[in-house]
């Protein structure tokens, strides 16, 4: 099952990188539909490759509905994350290359820059849940360290109760028009010379939001399941 959901994974990647240059693999009655079926391939990948995991993961432990969503979405998140993490080097490449082309050789590719912007953005936004799960978003809290690990749990679940589940609704309303307009004026790069699929780029913002919110309701779970035994207390978060 994992070596099906690679290959998913490395033709939706080639699905969608072929209609960012300009080339969709897939017309839909006139509209360039590869990339998005690039995507849904890619994240169906993943799923293939998260299920043998989350199930090895869950064997021997007690059926809670609970624990096997946090055991399913963690782990799932744990292998975008993974994923999101080569994009991270990529995009040293390509911003080394374009550096190095335009000051040492005087020369300068817009396809390299959009490129470097396109993959900033997908791995702030689809990296959000990873980050999530590891407890890496930067707190502005100076009273939360010193909170004993019961009164740190409440305050993680209250807080992705009244807080995050609701913005992630409400960022998911908003960026959902905002992607569907830019498909359908078919919006590219405004400078000649640059990439192409532009609402590619911009469907990474409900994306990554869909994954913060489903991080998000397997947090307050795992809250759940630490308030009431069922998992250990954190001994200690900063």
């Amino acid at each position: 099952m994992k070596i099906v959901g690679l290959v998913l994974v490395a033709i939706g990647l080639f699905a969608v990188v072929a209609e960012v240059m300009g080339y969709s693999l897939l017309i839909y009655y006139g509209d360039p539909v590869g990339g998005f079926l690039g995507i849904a391939l890619a994240f169906l990948g993943i799923l293939l490759i998260t299920i043998p995991t989350a199930l090895r993961e869950l064997r021997g432990k007690k059926s809670n509905p609970l624990e096997g969503y946090v055991t399913f979405v963690d782990t799932y998140n744990e292998n975008v994350g993974y994923g999101v993490g080569w994009f991270a080097t990529l995009l040293v490449v390509v911003v080394f290359v374009n550096v190095l082309l335009r000051y040492v050789y005087g020369q300068s590719f817009l396809t390299l820059q959009d490129g470097s912007w396109y993959i900033f953005g997908l791995i702030f936004m689809i990296g959000a849940a990873y980050t999530l799960k590891h407890d890496r978003h930067v707190r502005v809290d100076i009273f939360f360290v010193n909170y004993p690990p019961k009164v740190q749990v409440w305050v993680n679940m209250l807080g992705t109760i009244f807080f995050l589940i609701p913005f992630c609704i409400l960022a998911l309303y908003v960026s959902w028009g905002f992607v569907g307009q830019s498909f359908n004026l078919q919006e590219t790069s405004p400078d000649a010379g640059g990439l192409a699929a532009r609402y590619l780029a911009k469907a990474v913002t409900p994306i990554g939001f869909i994954l913060l919110l489903l991080q998000g309701v397997s947090l307050i779970f795992t809250c759940i399941l630490q308030l009431t035994g069922q998992r250990p207390l954190p001994e200690h978060q900063n």
